[in-house]
């Protein structure tokens, strides 16, 4: 399953994004975690799952400056 994920924007389990930090385009990575108890899991909470995770896209956003700011406010 194909899925866009923004690392850093709280929008996943932190413990999830933390293992993709630093990964390059083409890495595939396997690694257990236990789910967290919130509503995106409400079934499996608590129960370890296997992930592995193939980067087929890696995009960096730039910094967010007074310039760009500036430049996107026009």
């Amino acid at each position: 399953m194909d899925m866009n994920l923004n690392v850093g924007a709280g929008n996943y389990f932190s413990e999830f994004e933390e293992k993709l930090i630093g990964k390059q385009l083409g890495d595939t990575i396997t690694f257990e975690l236990t789910l967290p108890d919130n509503d995106m899991f409400t079934q499996q909470a608590g129960k370890k799952g296997v992930f592995t995770v193939y980067l087929k896209v890696v995009r960096t956003q730039p910094q967010l400056t007074d310039e760009i700011a500036v430049k996107l406010s026009d």
